[in-house]
């Protein structure tokens, strides 16, 4: 029984991890169900090594509730501690590397597929924009790519930790079998995430943790960065030229910001 338990509970936490590409609902009923299955089976509790910073995040969250003076208001970002189980049940069901690969190739193939989706939703926004008579850049900021998600701010958030994911595999993974694969995974995501322009991951965040990664294993490719800029500003399509520049000339300023989850969010 002890031992079904704990097979059950790294398979609902895989399920968890897989899910969240493609439904947060899903995901998040299936940590639930690992947990629970977690804490009945005979698997040691662990923690990744991050308790001390964790539980400042947590306290510091805390404490800015109880002084802001709308405790209820701010409820909703407590609820949300629940989603660190995630880091309880994956680091005490996860065993071997093997099948942390597992999981990232996984993860990349549902991406992928979420990705090519993405293609086609560009394409019809395209059309419509091109039907209005409207220019695209104008038409598209406020109605972007999201894959198999709701908004395309989750959507390349979630592109960009896969593609992170990915990455440190095919750089530092002995194991080659998949890695071909992995690579057209990785263009394919790398496109989607360009086509969803948003800034913040696309110019920011995942460029930095690339950087990261890379100079641990070609220090040489960190100089090519600026070139792979230049290029993407001056001979990249015109729409993507002007959401470059528009982090140091923003045109369209007059664009309210997104609403989202109680977040005033800017593209």
């Amino acid at each position: 029984m002890k031992l079904d338990l704990d097979r059950s509970a790294f398979y609902l936490t895989c399920g968890a991890l897989l899910s969240i590409l493609f439904s947060i609902a899903v995901s998040q009923i299936l940590l639930a169900l690992a947990l629970a299955a977690l804490l009945l089976s005979s698997t040691r509790l662990r923690l990744p090594p991050i308790k001390l910073p964790l539980g400042l995040f947590l306290a510091g969250t805390l404490i800015s509730l109880l002084a802001s003076g709308h405790i209820q208001q701010g409820m909703p970002q407590i609820r949300k501690f629940y989603v660190f189980f995630i880091l309880l049940v994956a680091y005490s069901t996860f065993r071997g590397v093997a099948e942390m690969r597992a999981i990232v190739l996984l993860w990349a193939g549902i991406a992928t597929l979420s990705a090519l989706r993405s293609f086609f939703q560009f394409w019809r926004i395209y059309q419509q924009s091109q039907a209005q008579h409207v220019g695209f850049y104008e038409y598209y900021v406020g109605s972007r790519i999201t894959g198999f998600m709701s908004h395309w701010m989750t959507f390349g958030g979630e592109e960009m930790i896969v593609l992170l994911m990915l990455a440190a595999y095919l750089f530092f993974s002995r194991e080659r079998r998949w890695k071909r694969v992995g690579w057209l995974c990785g263009l394919i995501l790398v496109l989607s995430m360009v086509l969803g322009f948003t800034r913040s991951i696309f110019l920011l965040g995942f460029p930095l943790g690339l950087l990261y990664l890379l100079w641990f294993w070609k220090k040489w490719l960190v100089a090519a960065a600026p070139a792979v800029v230049l290029i993407a500003v001056f001979v990249g399509p015109r729409a993507l030229r002007e959401r470059i520049v528009s982090v140091v000339e923003p045109a369209n300023s007059d664009i309210p910001p997104v609403r989202y989850n109680h977040a005033c969010l800017w593209r």
